[in-house]
């Protein structure tokens, strides 16, 4: 089996890609989408250079793919088309997810890279969000809130780490993980990771998705960068 996970940087990828080593004994390449030269997934708003540092802590080579923000799926079907080719000639068999329970979106997976003979991976499916983040907490896996969905918390939240207190602090109808897109995290050191990835945080800032649109959606972040 040779495998790749895709990356985003945040606490459900750390955990996939750690329930993955265990139950397998294999280190898969991180596969990182972004969406601009500064940021990485869409909404995560976290620069390239701190999963850069991610990978050397983690000691796992990291492949950039570039895609347009929150492109149609015919402009990211056609880029990750030629990209799964690619890896298939490289040899790799399987995708690693961190998806949790999101049904339509694991199918969706599934289809595409199923048309390139690539057996999808998802360690964390169907585990219940609110037994899963202490899992992850447990497990060592240091996170901080990267970004948050102005409608369902506040910018405050960004910056601060995702523990025991903050998990008990969220909303009746926040998911525990997230996994509906109410924030978005950044790991920062994990038990896989040779040292701790430091940062730097400056300002918080807000950025709107899908403006004028039924999806228009505004995420408070905090800018990091990494610390010398």
């Amino acid at each position: 089996m040779k495998a790749f996970i895709y990356w985003s940087g945040g606490k459900d990828a750390t955990m996939a890609l750690h329930v993955f080593v265990q139950q397998y004994g294999i280190v898969p390449q991180l596969l990182l989408c972004r969406t601009s030269p500064e940021g990485s997934v869409a909404a995560h708003e976290i620069p390239a250079s701190l999963i850069q540092e991610q990978a050397k802590a983690l000691n796992i080579p990291v492949k950039i793919i570039e895609l347009p923000p929150f492109a149609p799926n015919t402009v990211y079907e056609e880029t990750m088309g030629a990209v799964l080719q690619q890896l298939v000639v490289e040899g790799f068999t399987h995708a690693i997810f961190g998806d949790i329970f999101l049904e339509e979106l694991k199918a969706y997976h599934q289809t595409i890279h199923q048309q390139y003979g690539i057996a999808c991976v998802f360690p964390l499916w169907g585990k219940p969000t609110h037994i899963l983040c202490n899992e992850i907490i447990d497990s060592g896996i240091e996170t901080i809130i990267a970004s948050v969905n102005l409608k369902h918390l506040a910018a405050n939240l960004t910056g601060n780490f995702y523990d025991d207190a903050l998990i008990a602090s969220l909303p009746e109808g926040v998911d525990k993980c997230g996994e509906n897109g109410e924030f978005h995290t950044f790991v920062l050191n994990a038990p896989l990771f040779s040292k701790p990835v430091k940062v730097k945080k400056r300002n918080r800032d807000t950025v709107t998705y899908h403006t004028g649109t039924a999806y228009e959606t505004t995420m408070a972040f905090i800018r990091l960068e990494v610390a010398e």
